[in-house]
């Protein structure tokens, strides 16, 4: 494994650690905090140290560099923050239509011999019980469970040990089969979701950004401290506020906004497993 790829291993370890043991106040108390803590230190050793750079001939120049800076944070920022709701969504619809999709296989199978229904049932009883009880837990941490990919196996052989007899019972093993495949697939897709995150290039893009924009709205000089001071407060909340929305919609299996299991709880879900448990 290349230092690249263990620098992102550990980035990815600590940003699902702050999302599963730091709450989400106390997240945005850190980021917003530190960032309103960064510009008024600098903001006074600007007036200290820099107050030649201050003079009203460069205010101008200095608010216009300040407001590009920004424009281009801002623009960057929105296109990850959307990118990342939409994973975060799809994750959502995934986990409802995996949900769903074992629902209906249930219900393709009540068409077959009690001994086949049965073995089915059990079998989609048990996945889901390992899926909602244990496997949002092990995605939350970074990995699938792979109890429920052994569970999915036994589904498989449960679905296709059948064999249809009548033109009925192949209609509903065909179904039975496609809900099956849908399952498999929303799965896929569920365990990719939970490696969502930003870039790393685009990452380290995004805090430079923020760092000159803020860095550069230390030197704007309404010659009133106080009007200085609300300004760089003001842009330092702005900015920061809009990383820690970025922060909480990686891994969208992790942290205080994670991918709920609520749709395996479903009533009809629900009385399967009561059924074989």
């Amino acid at each position: 494994m290349g230092a690249l790829d263990r620098a992102h291993l550990i980035e990815a370890a600590v940003g699902r650690y702050l999302d599963n043991n730091v709450a989400a106040w106390a997240l945005a108390l850190i980021i917003i905090g530190g960032a309103v803590i960064f510009v008024l230190v600098g903001h006074a050793l600007v007036k200290r140290f820099l107050r030649t750079w201050l003079a009203e001939s460069s205010g101008q120049t200095v608010a216009g560099i300040t407001a590009m800076v920004m424009t281009m944070f801002a623009l960057l920022l929105a296109f990850v923050v959307v990118n990342l709701y939409n994973s975060y969504d799809s994750a959502v619809n995934n986990v409802a239509l995996e949900a769903t999709s074992s629902s209906d296989l249930v219900r393709d199978s009540g068409n077959f011999p009690l001994p086949a229904r049965g073995g089915i049932e059990r079998a989609v009883a048990q996945y889901v019980v390992q899926v909602r009880e244990h496997e949002f837990k092990t995605l939350s941490e970074g990995h699938p469970d792979p109890r429920a990919q052994q569970l999915l196996d036994n589904l498989f052989h449960a679905v296709q040990s059948y064999e249809p007899k009548t033109n009925a019972q192949q209609a509903f093993y065909q179904a039975a089969l496609d809900q099956l495949h849908a399952i498999t697939d929303e799965r896929e897709n569920r365990i990719d979701a939970a490696e969502t995150a930003i870039p790393d290039p685009l990452l380290y893009l995004i805090i430079l950004l923020a760092v000159l924009t803020l860095a550069t709205s230390l030197l704007i000089n309404t010659h009133h401290d106080g009007l200085d001071v609300a300004v760089v407060v003001v842009l330092a909340v702005v900015v920061s506020a809009g990383l820690y929305t970025a922060v909480v919609l990686q891994y969208p299996f992790s942290g205080s906004i994670a991918v709920s299991s609520d749709p395996y709880y479903s009533p009809s879900l629900v009385q399967l497993v009561q059924k074989y448990t």
